[in-house]
């Protein structure tokens, strides 16, 4: 065999340009299907992997640190690989020259290499007089989001000349970019600078030598990135910050469902090649006939067969692979420009699963021409042997049918039949049959695993509530009575038992008279009672939530932005207020356990070697005390509750109208539950601990944000001096009217309303005095007491008296089961938690409302200090799409950042999605490939009857047929097939139509 027999193989292969053109379409759109799947498989991964970087950053860890010098232990480790810089320059200040979070700094070009931080609008600033912010910075200043605007700045920077060695400036800047969010956004975003100067203008204003460093992971890990982490953590002195957001993220790979679909089409493909390249060798036959006339062996004749198959499927293979390539880089494109991710790539192993496609067609096509060449030899043979029969048959058989005008069409339609064989026949409509059945199959598990997906989708992937008030503590008002506790002479007195022990003569119903009688003093004229407001510090969580300020619209517009989210829903989520009942046991509760005292400081990890004998030997799980979640009339939460507690249980109306609410009790620090609530009990809800306090306040940076509200109302109007626990009697007075007559009036009936008596001796002591002094008096009181009166008032009201109370109708023991069927409704169960209509929680709001309505002496309560049923809870459901795009990784984050303490139930339903998404792709993969293929190979039987039949036909059009009667042969045949997959039927009419149709037009 030499060259110029390969010559000429490719010189024939040009003289046929029109069959091989046919043949490397068909082969060639084989391999664009199977390169396009794998171009797929491999993009969809790295787009997600590259979506995660975009919004997270590509390093590894972060680190606070010296503007000035850089760790060098992390600088120099095997493990991290580039760093980049941010340095923090200074701080924004507010009207007051109160120092903000909202940092100013410069970033080196590593770090925005790093940090995958793009200017949404604009660019970085170029001048000294410019700045980019970043969107959630931008928001916070509230000075407008248009590119060129000014943006003003409080800061302060260093001046020695001064004699306090700074100066407060306001400088006005021009906002060049908008960065895309990150301080809210990252896992420690919040240390990074949301506004950005130049390195210069940095160093102008510089006051603050610190900075942030990021390091990218080396290319050589890849796995255990946690482990690397918490080994990089032990070794640095400093702490660091591990990026969990990405490498943590475990991107959606489709499973085996891509093996599947490859197998599937390199199957078919083969399959199809095998059969475009035998129908393109029978249309070589002549020569081929021609070339072994001349003298080629067996081995040249295969040789020449292989040399033109594999130019053929070569030539496809690889046009199939450019055009896929051109297609797909040109999708990826368009996907980029839209998100400015870049993430096309081509793994070595898409060439390695085409090359392997490849081989199979050349050898399988081959295997197949060759075995078509042998028979033929013996379809030859057989034809004589068959003709020889017929012959010898039709010698002594008598014709019983004779064709005529009426039997025409029916007798040459079976006779067309006969000759096709009852072998290919029944295969054909086995062929049929199957294809219907897959079809059928697909469609039915399509729907089921639609509708179990839909029951799936109706459950919320996270339950977040907004933690308002991430320093506020539980303080308990309690009254006691004062009973002289006795220890033995010489030993140090146990705080924790002398607490147990003040707690087990606690008084849980403080009538008026008793808290009136021991007001001045705060301890009764008997010396029988003692008041007091303990804070609860340690082991317990503060009481973060509360009905004051409802959901920030930024973060529910941000939340409905990430890809995925499908839907959001709202709910009322209560940790701030404190209950009382009647039975109620502090030492059952647990509170000396949390009290402000040094034996609870370090509880946990020194109560097994600790001299009190009273600490419980296991550790305490932090929980929050009191924990309330309100539900709506129509919620769904009514059907779990009745499966829960059953049906007759409770009164659903009543629970509805605040009436009744169900109790879930946690065990207590010391492992027990406290029996002191049961069935219809009656469960108070006190007011928020609200400013002012006549004994004594709370730290600033321990109040609540409605207490601090209220202090600064009252501080505003000039009710509070700047004395934080001083009330400015005069506002009272100045409320009073002038007249003298009036001003008795008022002092009386504001007594008499206040349950305070106005003794008789009062008028007797000074009516002797004169109607000038006694009205003078009148005035003097209401200067020195009115104040105090009404505060001696307000303070009762709302530490001591329930704002609202509600019948329990059920008590449940929480375990891990009540928890999974209402993990959809209470994002945390505290050691008391309350389930309750939205009804209860309106009374109390209305109830303290009216307190502080009383206390001001106002008609209505101006919006920043009135307290309503506000939406502090967000549910949040996932589409089926947020499997792939890191739906999850992005909401967790997000929500961290932002100051909600969240529950993500995602991983559980993720599985649903992905076994939903694969069950998609897997039915109507297969579904639609046997569509397909039914479809092909029905034309192409149709196609090859044509070639079988067309001598015949040709002699009935030459005998007298008309193109009807032929149209009715081929149809009629082609619906008896038909009927086998009769789901197709319709379609496969009109395609069988058309075919014919343009068939018999050229006969």
């Amino acid at each position: 065999m030499n060259t110029a027999f390969f010559d000429y193989c490719i010189k024939s292969l040009k003289r046929r340009k029109k069959q091989v053109l046919k043949a490397v379409t068909a082969i060639f759109l084989s391999f664009t299907f199977v390169a396009g799947v794998l171009l797929f498989k491999n993009n969809m991964y790295e787009w997600q992997i590259q979506s995660a970087k975009h919004r997270f950053g590509d390093w590894f860890v972060m680190m606070n640190g010296n503007d000035s010098r850089e760790n060098t232990q992390l600088k120099s480790h095997p493990y991290l690989n580039d760093s980049g810089k941010v340095s923090i320059s200074n701080y924004q200040y507010d009207n007051n020259w109160n120092q903000t979070d909202i940092k100013i700094g410069y970033m080196d070009n590593d770090f925005v290499r790093l940090s995958n931080i793009t200017p949404d609008k604009g660019e970085f600033p170029k001048n000294d007089d410019e700045i980019a912010v970043e969107w959630n910075t931008l928001l916070l200043l509230n000075q407008g989001t248009d590119i060129g605007q000014d943006i003003t700045l409080n800061i302060i920077v260093n001046n020695p000349k001064a004699s306090s060695g700074w100066d407060r400036i306001t400088k006005t800047y021009k906002l060049s970019g908008i960065l895309k969010s990150y301080t809210n956004i990252w896992v420690g975003g919040s240390n990074v600078p949301g506004i950005i100067t130049t390195k210069n203008e940095a160093q102008n204003i510089k006051r603050s030598n610190s900075a942030v460093y990021i390091y990218s992971a080396g290319n050589y890990i890849s796995g255990d990135y946690k482990d690397i982490y918490e080994g990089l953590n032990k070794k640095v002195s400093g702490s660091l910050i591990y990026n969990s957001s990405l490498y943590d993220y475990e991107p959606w790979s489709g499973g085996s469902i891509y093996e599947y679909m490859y197998v599937v089409l390199v199957i078919l493909g083969v399959a199809g090649i095998a059969y475009q390249l035998s129908v393109y060798n029978k249309t070589r036959k002549y020569a081929y006939g021609i070339i072994k006339n001349m003298g080629a062996t067996k081995l040249q004749m295969i040789a020449f067969i292989c040399v033109e198959n594999a130019v053929i499927v070569i030539s496809s293979s690889v046009i199939g692979l450019i055009l896929s390539i051109i297609a797909a880089r040109l999708i990826c494109f368009i996907v980029e420009l839209r998100t400015g991710i870049s993430f096309f790539t081509i793994d070595r192993g898409i060439y390695i699963s085409l090359l392997i496609m490849l081989i199979m067609a050349v050898v399988v096509g081959s295997i197949v021409n060759i075995c078509g060449q042998s028979s033929d030899r013996l379809h030859r043979y057989t034809s004589r042997y068959k003709l020889k029969r017929l012959y010898k048959k039709d010698r002594h058989t008598r014709h019983t049918y004779i064709l005529n005008k009426n039997n025409y069409v029916k007798e040459t339609y079976k006779r067309f039949m006969l000759g096709q064989g009852i072998v290919q026949s029944i295969c054909i409509r086995l062929f049929s049959l199957a294809m219907m059945i897959i079809m059928i199959i697909c469609i039915v598990n399509s729907v089921r695993t639609y509708a179990d997906y839909k029951i799936s989708s109706q459950k919320s992937d996270v339950i977040a509530f907004y933690k308002q008030d991430n320093n506020a503590e539980y303080i308990i008002c309690n009254a006691e009575n004062d009973v002289q506790l006795e220890y033995e002479a010489g030993k140090t007195l146990d705080l924790f038992k002398y607490i147990k022990d003040c707690y087990s003569n606690a008084i849980n119903n403080v009538s008026w008279e008793m808290y009136s009688d021991a007001y001045k003093s705060r301890t009764s004229d008997e010396g029988e009672i003692s008041f007091s407001k303990r804070n609860l510090k340690y082991n317990i969580k503060n009481a973060d939530a509360l009905m004051y300020k409802d959901i920030d619209e930024s973060t529910i517009e941000y939340v409905r932005g990430i890809t995925g989210v499908d839907d959001i829903s709202y709910g009322y989520f209560e940790t701030a207020r404190v209950w009382t009942w009647n039975t109620m046991d502090y030492n059952k509760m647990g509170i000396p356990y949390y009290v402000d005292i040094d034996d609870n400081k370090n509880i946990n990890s020194k109560n097994i070697n600790s001299n009190n004998a009273s600490y419980s030997s296991e550790q305490i799980n932090p929980k929050y005390l009191f924990a309330t979640e309100y539900v709506e009339a129509d919620s769904r939460v009514y059907d779990v509750l009745a499966d829960i507690t059953g049906k007759d249980e409770i009164d659903i109306q009543a629970f509805k109208d605040g009436r009744q609410v169900v109790i879930f009790l946690d065990k207590n620090p010391e492992g027990v539950y406290d029996d002191t609530i049961t069935k219809g009990t009656d469960i108070g809800l006190m007011c928020y601990k609200a400013y002012p306090e006549y004994y004594g306040y709370i730290d600033k940076d321990y109040a609540s944000s409605y207490y601090m509200a209220i202090y600064s109302y009252m501080h505003d109007k000039g009710i509070v001096t700047d004395d934080f626990n001083k009330i400015n009697s005069e506002y009272f007075h100045s409320l009073i009217a002038d007249n003298e007559q009036d001003k008795l009036k008022q002092l009386t009936e504001l007594f008499e309303k206040n349950n305070v008596k106005f003794l008789d001796d009062f008028y007797t002591y000074w009516a002797d005095k004169g109607e000038e002094q006694f009205y003078q008096y009148v005035d003097s009181y209401l200067d020195i007491n009115i104040a105090d009166e009404k505060l001696k008032v307000y303070d009762y009201s709302s530490d001591y008296v329930p704002a609202a109370a509600a019948e329990v109708a059920k008590v449940i023991y929480v375990d891990d089961e009540v928890k999974d069927k209402l993990k959809e409704y209470i994002p945390e169960f505290g050691q008391y938690t309350m389930l309750a209509s939205d009804e209860l929680g309106k009374k109390a709001l209305d109830t303290q409302n009216n307190i502080l309505k009383d206390y001001l002496m106002l008609d209505e309560l101006p919006e920043e200090i009135n307290l309503s049923m506000k939406y502090n809870q967000i549910n949040i459901t996932y589409g089926l799409d947020s499997i792939y795009n890191g739906t999850a990784n992005v909401v967790a984050s997000y929500l961290g950042q932002a100051g909600y303490a969240y529950n993500s139930y995602s991983h559980d339903k993720d599985l649903i999605k992905s076994n939903t998404i694969e069950a998609y792709i897997l039915y109507g993969f297969t579904g639609i490939t046997a569509f397909l293929v039914y479809m092909i190979v029905s034309l192409i039987i149709l196609k090859n009857r044509f070639f079988q039949f067309s001598d015949r036909i040709k002699i009935l059009r030459n005998t007298g047929a008309n193109k009807d009667i032929i149209f009715d042969m081929y149809m009629k045949q082609s619906i008896r097939e038909m009927l086998w997959c009769i789901m197709l039927m319709p379609l496969m009419i009109i395609l069988n139509i058309i075919c014919i149709k343009r068939y018999i037009r050229n006969l």
